[in-house]
């Protein structure tokens, strides 16, 4: 046993010994000689340059056989680095080495990156061979390889000119080479991915697992032919090509067949990106899907080849998850090519036949689409399709519970970019109908529901016309007619052409509802309307008509609605419908620059028999939206409206009329008219500066009816609100005045039992103030005039100034209108004469435009024309010594007493009465505490000495007075009961100095109100 086992171990090292020599042998022997048949293999192959870093030779690393690492290879052409690879390995029997005949029967190539290039200007830039006429490298070079590997590879095809590409990463390929005289033929298979594949600039593909299996590449060695073919693998798709390469000049000439038939359409899909999220599935993959493409003709960077495809997939059936219907007895076959040029212009495509059904829809389309730049089509469409299937199927967005059936017969002939830039088609063809059958859908966002949509929209050319489409909306029925010129331009908002609309629409009742009527979210923009939702190339016309509208608990009834619209303006032609007790008619237009609002104006005329806004506010519609927002700057608006009964706050005005305008921060109204229970008002307006702080300018007409003052004064009353009766606040202010003209008049004015007639007066109301210009009106058988000023106070609400002047007073009426404790004293019986007033009262009235007693003060001139004094007691009964016939009646004259008022006080100064039977000097006082009380100083001389005609003679002169013998005597009511008695000289003149400075001090006081209150000039 020791001997066999010497033998093996002495042969094993004999072995080894000899490995290690021929290792040794061969890097120091051959690695020159190798190392320069490779160069020369390079130079002789190859026109490209390529380099490598280093070339090693072993017998160890893969013995038996010898192998020889290229490290570091590249190959750049033009700057592009067109092959990368970190080793190639080439490996030879080690007696062939010794022979120095080298034949490799495995070539490796690990890690290498092949990138192919079409720069911007259409020039390739590749691997370059050189043309060869069954040269052999060194005379002894063999290309048979039986083993060809490539590991770990990456392939890029980068077109920048056609903006194409590809990238695919190789896991592996195996090949065997075949050498034949002419023909060398790569035979194997291979493994990759298709990273990605960009066409035009948009990915047509990625992550694609691609399988080469039984694929054959031949080169010829003559005319340097390459043919190609094999089974590739797509995902899950096969598709079996063939076909033939030559290079020519810059290009190729191409002949290529690509086939597939084992295949659904599932498998198709899945390649391309854009169809990754297609929801439906083929669901009989014996259904497949087959087509025939071939490629021929020249291409190089910038040329395309011919390219002719069939198709057909037959009795397919496809579903989605979730949806209980199925698309069955799917056909489609067909026939693309790229036409005579070999480009987008002229390709067409043919759909022969295109079929689908699904339970109560079918779909049959045939057709051609010729010229992909400017396509021109011939496409014929019948269908008949189930709204709740395709609503089931495709989620119909928006609407929900879709149900009917919709009918289409469409045939369409033309070029498509002609229906964008033509007006009118002539040379083209589109002709269809699309019926609808009991349609019924729903608004899933607002609460809208159309129910029995039935009808017929039919297509000429580029006209569609809507022949009596009725249905109900919101249990509303309606009817639409009419018809759109030349829809196309709305496909193409480039279009500088215009689509033109013409559509009646007849709604019955309609109802709008609480969320549609919501309109607090809307924007207060003074900018005005936006209007960018129009389509640019759109011209409107619409007829609308509704039997009633009802917004809430709001109706209006018989409307008439007729607007225009494009892009640059909305025209309101008619808007006139009923509403309660009237009509109101709105016309208007609104203009737009880009979609954005640039100038609106509205007319609106109304005429109503009854309006109640009390009732009207109570309404939902304007309950819930009452926040006020700003008009927009650019609208101007026109009006005239007529009520002939209106009730606004609890009371009832008629025969209301306003006409105006409003533009540019200005409301003109040159009517304001309302009758009012107590006469009517005629005016006319102007504010200005809306924005700000409203200037108000105008003119008025007040005429009243036969009225009592303070029933006036309650009316006017009752619109003050009961905040501003609470105590005075600084508020800011809300508008502002500029000299209203106000103008009244009234046939008569009763105040308790004081009666006015004629009263005529002109006022000017000032931002602060109210002018009194003039005033007058006929009373106790006389003219009172009146002129003044009323102003506003902080502290009161009104001051009153006054200058009153009145002439001929009948002294019997006036007296008579005293209070009935002052008649106990004087009556209209005692009293004659004509009174001659002129004086000056500055009052003061609160909110309510009450007098306020407390603080009032006036000064009064008062004359007595041909006065008499009858059965006048202070007389009578202070002479009673005298005959009665004597004292009955004294003729009277004065020429004037100033009369002074303030608060309860009345003073009257010193003053002398002529009589025909002697001079009486007269002072009188009056408060509420004293009531009424005067003192008298009699001439007892003229009394006694002058004659009868003499005193009568004398009662004009301007020099009377009381000289002589004096007699004097005190007159007081106490509780209304007059009291007379004499008084004592020196009691008078006490009485008279008390009188005379008080009369001073309120002279004064009003000498410094008239300074105050009274307007400078």
């Amino acid at each position: 046993m020791r001997r066999p086992v010497k033998v093996l171990s002495i042969s094993f090292a004999i072995l080894v010994v000899l490995t290690i020599l021929l290792e040794l042998l061969a890097k120091v022997a051959f690695h020159d000689r190798i190392v320069q048949e490779v160069q020369k293999m390079i130079d002789e192959n190859l026109e490209s340059k390529l380099t490598f870093s280093n070339v090693q030779i072993s017998t160890i690393r893969n013995f038996p056989t010898a192998t020889v690492v290229i490290d570091s290879v590249l190959i750049v052409e033009d700057g592009y680095a067109v092959l990368q690879a970190e080793h190639i390995l080439l490996r030879i029997n080690p007696l062939d080495l010794l022979k120095e005949n080298y034949i490799f029967n495995t070539v490796e190539i690990r890690k290498a990156k092949f990138h192919s290039v079409v720069d911007s200007l259409g020039h390739k830039h590749m691997i370059k061979g050189k043309h060869k006429e069954g040269h052999k490298a060194g005379g002894d070079f063999d290309f048979h390889i039986p083993n060809i590997k490539i590991r770990q590879a990456e392939i890029r095809v980068t077109n920048e000119y056609k903006k194409n590409s590809v990238k695919i990463s190789v896991e592996y390929g195996d090949f065997q080479m075949i050498s034949t005289s002419d023909l060398v033929s790569f035979e194997g298979n291979a493994k990759a991915v298709l990273d990605t594949m960009v066409s035009k600039g948009t990915i047509a593909a990625t992550g694609v697992r691609m399988e080469a299996k039984d694929a054959a590449f031949r080169i010829g060695k003559l005319d340097q032919r390459n043919l190609f073919d094999g089974i590739l693998k797509l995902g899950d798709a096969h598709i079996r090509a063939a076909g033939v390469l030559k290079p020519v000049g810059n290009g190729n000439l191409m002949d290529i067949t690509l086939e597939g038939a084992e295949s659904d359409l599932n498998n198709y899909l899945t390649l391309i990106p854009q169809m990754k999220a297609f929801k439906f599935k083929q669901t009989n993959p014996d259904a497949r899907l087959s087509f025939r493409m071939k490629m021929t003709g020249y291409v190089d960077p910038v040329t395309f080849p011919f390219i002719h495809v069939d198709f057909d997939l037959a009795n397919a059936s496809f579903a989605k998850e979730g949806i209980p219907y199925e698309i069955g007895d799917v056909f489609f076959s067909g026939v693309y090519t790229n036409g005579k040029e070999k480009g987008p212009e002229t390709s067409e495509l043919i759909l022969k036949s295109g079929k689908a059904r699904i339970v109560d829809s079918y779909v049959n389309v045939t057709g051609s689409f010729y010229n992909f730049e400017d396509p021109y089509v011939d496409l014929n469409l019948q269908a008949e399709l189930s709204l709740s299937e395709l609503d089931d199927m495709f989620e119909i967005p928006k609407v929900a519970g879709l149900k009917g059936m919709v009918k289409l017969d469409l045939d369409l002939e033309g070029n498509l970019a002609d229906h964008v830039k033509k007006t009118t088609l002539v040379d083209d063809r589109f002709t269809g109908r699309i019926e609808f059958r009991n349609v019924y859908g729903a608004s899933d966002t607002l609460n809208y529901v159309m129910r029995d949509l039935n009808g017929l929209l039919t297509i000429q050319n580029a006209n569609l016309t809507f022949d009596e489409i009725r249905g109900s909306l919101n249990e509303s029925k309606f009817r639409l007619n009419g018809g759109l010129e030349n829809f196309i331009p709305l496909l193409d908002p480039a279009s500088t052409h215009l689509a033109k609309a013409k559509l009646e629409i007849d709604l019955d009742e309609y109802y709008l509802n609480e969320k549609d009527l919501n309109l607090s979210e809307v924007p207060a923009d003074t900018s005005g309307f936006d209007f960018s939702f129009f389509p640019k190339n759109l011209d409107l016309a619409l007829k609308f008509n509704s039997n009633k509208i009802g917004f809430g608990d709001i109706e209006i009834e018989k409307v008439r609605l007729r607007v225009s619209m494009n892009k640059d303006s909305v025209l309101f032609r008619q808007f006139h419908f009923w509403f309660q007790h009237g009509e109101i008619r709105l016309s208007g237009n609104s203009y737009f620059n880009q979609g954005k609002n640039i100038r609106n104006h509205i007319s609106l005329r109304s005429q109503f028999e009854y309006l109640n806004v009390d009732t009207l506010m109570t309404r939902s519609l304007f309950r819930k939206n009452r926040a006020g927002g700003e008009l927009p700057d650019n609208l101007s608006i026109v009006t005239d409206i007529n009520i002939n009964e209106l009730v606004y706050q609890g009371k009832t005005y008629r025969k209301v009329g306003l006409s105006g305008r409003f533009k540019e921060d200005k409301v003109v109204m040159d009517r304001v008219d309302v009758d009012f229970p107590y006469g009517s008002l005629r005016s006319s307006w102007e504010i200005h500066s809306l924005s700000g702080l409203p200037l108000i300018d105008g003119a008025a007409q007040v005429d009243l009816g036969e009225v009592h003052i303070d029933s006036l004064k309650n009316y006017f009353q009752s619109f003050v609100s009961k905040d501003s009766l609470a105590a005075p606040k600084k508020k800011s202010r809300k508008f502002a005045f500029e000299d209203i003209e106000i103008k009244v008049t009234g046939p008569k004015l009763t105040y308790d039992d004081i009666v006015m007639h004629n009263l005529r007066a002109e006022v000017v109301l000032h931002d602060q103030d109210l002018e009194v210009e003039k005033t007058s009106f006929d009373l106790f058988g006389g003219r009172f005039h009146f002129s003044g000023m009323l102003r506003k106070s902080d502290s009161l609400h009104v001051i009153t100034t006054a200058k009153l002047k009145a002439e001929n007073i009948d002294a019997s009426q006036m007296v008579d209108a005293f209070p009935e404790d002052a008649k106990t004293l004087i009556g209209k019986d005692n009293i004659k004469g004509r009174i001659q007033v002129d004086g000056m009262v500055i009052l003061n009235h609160d909110e309510k435009l009450n007098h306020q007693e407390k603080d009032m003060i006036g000064k009064v001139h008062l004359r007595l024309d041909d006065g008499m004094l009858i059965h006048f007691k202070p007389v009578t009964e202070s002479l009673k010594f005298l005959k009665k016939e004597v004292v009955d009646t004294i003729f009277v004259a004065n020429r004037g007493i100033d009369v002074l008022f303030h608060n309860d006080e009345i003073l009257i100064p010193n003053t002398v009465f002529t009589s025909n039977l002697t001079n009486i000097e007269f002072l009188a006082y009056y408060n509420k505490k004293i009531e009424f009380g005067f003192n008298l100083k009699i001439s007892v001389s003229d009394l006694l000495f002058k004659s009868q005609k003499k005193k009568k003679a004398n009662i004009e002169a301007d020099n009377a007075r009381v000289k002589g013998i004096n007699y004097y005597m005190s007159a007081r009511t106490i509780d209304e009961q007059l009291d007379i008695r004499s008084l004592k000289k020196k009691e008078y003149a006490w009485q008279e100095k008390l009188l005379k400075t008080r009369y001073k001090q309120v002279d004064l006081l009003m000498d410094q109100h008239m300074a105050k209150d009274l307007p400078t000039p």
